[in-house]
């Protein structure tokens, strides 16, 4: 329906009384944040000190592979840590950009093959030193932390 298979929504409440199912399908959508191929969401929202509102979510492909010769296709999926801001007035938005992918963490084991390289990003937690750290989850069976650099910092800079 919006030229790919997920999108965010963004609208302003009062109260949390006020975060209902109804708003949320109410909630005009954000474009030009995913390709065709891609979906994604919010997991942590940031007011940051310009007025900008910072997120950090995940952004998400699929593709289909055959791991053996002559097997079947089996549909993988990539899932990555992102980060952007958005204008609650204008509601103009950031290109996303990635902080973190699954490469960033130890090797581990996964809930199924096709789900070795997701990173589900859990939210991060802003440090005074310009670094964050990053909570995510990892292949759909484990947890991970990785101390990174701010990735909101760049977006508190902006004039809005």
């Amino acid at each position: 329906r919006f030229g790919c298979i997920a999108k965010i929504g963004f609208t302003l409440v009062n109260s949390l009384e006020e975060v209902t199912a109804d708003a949320i399908e109410a909630a005009p959508l954000l474009f030009d944040h995913f390709l065709p191929d891609e979906w994604g969401g919010c997991n942590q929202l940031f007011e940051l000190k310009n007025g900008l509102i910072g997120a950090v979510g995940h952004k998400s492909w699929g593709e289909m592979v055959v791991r053996q010769h002559g097997g079947e296709a089996e549909h993988v999926l990539h899932y990555t840590s992102m980060a952007f801001a958005v204008d609650p007035e204008t509601r103009a938005m950031t290109p996303t950009k990635i902080i973190a992918t699954r490469d960033c963490f130890p090797p581990g084991p996964s809930k199924a093959p096709r789900l070795q390289d997701v990173t589900f990003t859990a939210g991060i937690i802003r440090h005074d030193d310009g670094s964050a750290t990053l909570y995510t989850g990892l292949s759909d069976c484990q947890v991970g932390k990785l101390e990174i650099a701010d990735p909101l910092l760049e977006y508190e800079a902006i004039e809005p």
